[in-house]
């Protein structure tokens, strides 16, 4: 909203802000003049977070605390103070001071009671031993420290007698008042009341009250809390336990002692296997090449000798202790594979190689043995060398098959001990899984366990010796003096919001305002360009010609002049002669608006043609008088265009009356303009028109209604809106600017009429 339009719009309402404002101050100052005097008593508490040497660590060992625990504190402790028990207390105390004076008579209450005030069913009719019995429950309560009476009919009693007094909880709350004193951690409770006495009797017997209480709940919570905590700590300890005796006995179930190491060990004994395995095939084609070789070499010397050597190798190898030898050098190896230790390696390989001595000397002595033996039933070999060759030959023979057994023997061992780590290396994989998995929640249990157990050490050795933390660090006093009503402040500051109130509701009522008062609001509200704006004159006896030749009229007259005079440049920039005036709806002043833009026009020396076209509301026509000798041309062309029916030559005889202004008037009809003009030629009219008149202006029934301004824009070259500023746009209106503005160019925009001054800027 435009900030000149607003700062106009106050200042004409300037006078009544400024009664509302005068209103608030003088009704503010005489209501606060007639309180009664209050009187304050306080009492500053400290809560015991923070002293004078810094951060109080006494109860929760804790080096720092954050200023939200810090405040978060305090909040809850003032929301405790406050709480419907420690009212209750202060209530206990006021009225045993009351009713005790009351009974006994040797002093005077705080509170006397006006029966003529209490309403009738509030009335006290309760007997002096009931008042007593009362007395007495009270007393009873401050010294246990029990706020709530359990007895209903004493119970109702006291809320009835406590609301007769004014110290029911209600009235208590408004008057004790309980906040933090900046950003320490002191605490100000203070009492208001008409009394000086009475206001430092309840503060003085509240705090005193209220600490004790406040110690005692805090006893039964420690004990509470050092119960539940042990309980808790227990719980936490068995868990813990638990999970540490799975894990043990998971572990020796499965022999684990050092997943790692056992780990590391399997992949570096069966890299070890693997790269024996590999040795041990490679020892095996050699040792068959071997085996063949030999048993050419035998082929050479006798064509059966290869057969004897088998027989002989085989006689070899089944000797009881070539057997047993073999099979311990087997276990040897098989021993050796399995073995993880290197020193057991070392002694294992020395046992081999011993045992492998043996077994080639058993082989030779047996070789020799058999040898010999064929060397007696074989007379063919008559050269000795010859034989002692096939005895060697035969001798090799036997221990190249024996070792390719033995090879052979080993891989089949290695294969066997690799499958076998092979299955252990996996299922350390699983062992190594769950083991983590379970020393994850043995951490996790046993950091609980902790935890739990170190805070049960902290709350028992706060159990064991409770020190309440809330201290008294400054008395109450009796004031000596009234609190100062601020009338003055109260005053001006009502005054203030008055004022304000009254802005707001004054922006807000113009917010809501949707009429076209100025022209702010017409181009907020018909989103048409606006050509000018026409203040408001008063009609009566207006004299244009008394207003254009002379510069004595009024501040509103003037302003009409030269708003006139700048529609009338508008007009004649545009380069048009034809103007259709039109509105959305009746009594926009186009009427009033035609004849001073003409007459305008005329003070130019301009010839101008007003035709009313509106046919529904002729004011135009009315307003002028019969002229057929001053006007034989309209009345030619009337005549030469079949409209002389429909149209009447006029002359102006109101606001002013001079030649260059003519007025062809209608006689009044229900048809629309293409009725009227069906086989007329009124376009042709318009056009000889124009060969004598300068600017010819027509005007059109309202668009909302009927469809004559539909009709007649084919007929001129431009069409201007009227609006007047009391109006208010509506759904209708806006379905004609739709149509308006869908003219493009031919639509030259709008004009404000009837504004009042003040909205003029």
């Amino acid at each position: 909203m435009d900030l000149q339009y607003l700062l106009n719009i106050l200042l004409r309402r300037k006078w009544l802000i400024l009664l509302a404002m005068l209103t608030a101050i003088v009704a503010t100052y005489i209501f606060v003049d007639m309180q009664k005097d209050t009187y304050k008593s306080n009492a500053i508490m400290s809560t015991g977070i923070i002293d004078y040497k810094g951060v109080n660590m006494n109860r929760d060992n804790n080096p720092f605390i954050q200023k939200v625990l810090i405040e978060t504190s305090q909040n809850n402790l003032i929301n405790f103070i406050q709480s419907r028990t420690s009212i209750r207390f202060l209530s206990y105390h006021l009225l045993l001071n009351d009713l005790r004076a009351n009974l006994d008579g040797t002093y005077d209450p705080y509170t006397v009671l006006d029966e003529e005030k209490i309403d009738e069913e509030d009335r006290l009719d309760y007997t002096f031993e009931e008042y007593q019995e009362l007395v007495n429950i009270m007393d009873v309560k401050l010294d246990s420290l029990k706020g709530t009476i359990e007895d209903p009919k004493l119970s109702l009693m006291f809320k009835k007698v406590a609301k007769a007094y004014g110290y029911d909880d209600e009235a208590l709350r408004k008057n004790l008042v309980v906040e933090k004193m900046g950003d320490t951690d002191l605490l100000s409770i203070e009492y208001t009341s008409n009394d000086p006495k009475l206001s430092y009797f309840a503060v003085k017997n509240f705090c005193t009250t209220f600490l004790s209480y406040y110690e005692l709940l805090q006893g039964e919570e420690d004990n509470t809390k050092l119960s539940l905590i042990n309980d808790q700590t227990s719980k936490k300890k068995a868990i813990f336990e638990r999970k540490l005796a799975e894990l043990n006995g998971y572990r020796q179930n499965k022999n684990l002692v050092d997943l790692t190491a056992q780990r590391q060990s399997i992949v570096r004994q069966i890299k070890e296997l693997e790269s024996e395995r590999q040795d041990a095939r490679r020892k095996i084609p050699s040792l068959k090449g071997q085996l063949q070789r030999l048993d050419g070499y035998l082929a050479e010397n006798e064509n059966e000798s290869q057969a004897n050597a088998e027989n002989t190798t085989r006689s070899v190898l089944t000797n009881t202790a070539i057997i047993n030898l073999k099979a311990r050098l087997s276990s040897l190896q098989e021993d050796l594979i399995a073995s993880t230790s290197r020193k057991e390696k070392k002694k294992i390989q020395s046992n081999i190689d011993l045992t492998k001595k043996e077994l080639e000397y058993q082989i030779e002595r047996l070789g020799d043995e058999y040898g010999e033996i064929e060397d007696k039933q074989d007379q063919k070999d008559a050269d000795r060398d010859i034989r002692t060759t096939k005895r060697d030959l035969k001798s090799k023979r036997i221990q190249v098959e024996l070792d390719l057994s033995l090879a052979e023997e080993s891989v089949t061992s290695v294969e066997a001990e690799l499958e076998r780590l092979r299955n252990r290396a996996s299922s350390l994989v699983s062992d190594d899984a769950f083991i983590r998995n379970l020393e994850q929640e043995i951490e996790v249990a046993k950091g609980e366990y902790l935890m739990a157990n170190q805070q049960l050490e902290k709350v028992r050795s706060v159990a064991i010796g409770t020190i309440t933390p809330l201290e008294i660090i400054e008395e109450p006093q009796v004031a000596e003096k009234p609190e100062p009503s601020n009338k003055a402040l109260l005053s001006i500051f009502a005054g203030i919001v008055s004022a304000s109130l009254c802005v707001v509701l004054i922006f807000l009522l113009s917010f809501l305002d949707t009429s076209l008062n100025s022209p702010f609001q017409f181009s907020k509200f018909t989103n048409v360009n606006l050509l000018g704006s026409l203040n408001e004159v008063n009609k009566k006896n207006f004299d244009l010609n008394r207003l254009f030749a002379n510069n004595d009229g009024t501040k509103k007259e003037e302003t009409f002049k030269e708003l006139l005079r700048n529609l009338r440049h508008t007009l004649e920039s545009s380069g048009s002669k034809t103007f259709l005036f039109t509105s959305t709806k009746e009594d926009e002043g186009k009427t009033f608006l035609i004849v001073a833009l003409a007459y305008s026009l005329v003070m130019k020396n301009k010839k101008i043609l007003l035709i009313d076209t509106n046919f529904k509301n002729n004011s135009l026509t009315q307003m002028s008088k019969r002229g057929m000798a001053d006007n034989l041309l309209h009345t030619k062309l009337l005549g030469e265009n079949s409209l002389d029916d429909n149209f009447v030559s006029q002359s102006m005889n109101t606001y002013f009356d001079v030649d260059e202004v003519d007025i062809i008037g209608n006689r009044g009809t229900t048809n629309s303009p293409s009725e009227i003009f069906a086989d007329k030629n009124f376009n042709k009219f318009i056009e000889d028109l124009e060969q004598t008149y300068d600017y010819i202006f027509l005007e059109s029934a309202p668009m909302n209604k009927y469809t004559d301004t539909k009709e007649l824009t084919d007929f001129v070259d431009k069409v201007i809106a009227v609006f007047s500023a009391d109006s208010k746009i509506g759904s209708a209106d806006q379905s004609s600017l739709n149509y308006l503005r869908s003219l493009g160019n031919k639509f030259m925009g709008g004009i404000l009429n009837k504004v009042d001054l003040k909205n003029m800027n």
